[in-house]
């Protein structure tokens, strides 16, 4: 239980900046869209990887955005 609290706590909440992001299913420039998400959306970041972060929407979809479309909140 301790060990899902910690993955937990390390999720940072961050909001969308952009008028309109391109969520992927890789962190790649040419990856297939997974969805779309919008300026104000909350998400949650799961991972970092390079330019890209996975990112978790409010229904639970997950997907990779650039780092530079949301701030940490």
């Amino acid at each position: 239980m301790a060990k899902n609290e910690t993955l937990i706590n390390k999720q940072k909440l961050a909001i969308i900046l952009e008028k309109e992001v391109n969520c992927t299913f890789a962190p790649l420039d040419n990856a297939t869209l997974h969805f779309k998400i919008y300026e104000g959306s909350k998400i949650t970041i799961l991972e970092n990887k390079g330019i890209y972060s996975r990112i978790k929407r409010f229904d639970n979809k997950i997907g990779w955005i650039k780092k530079d479309s949301y701030e940490a909140i």
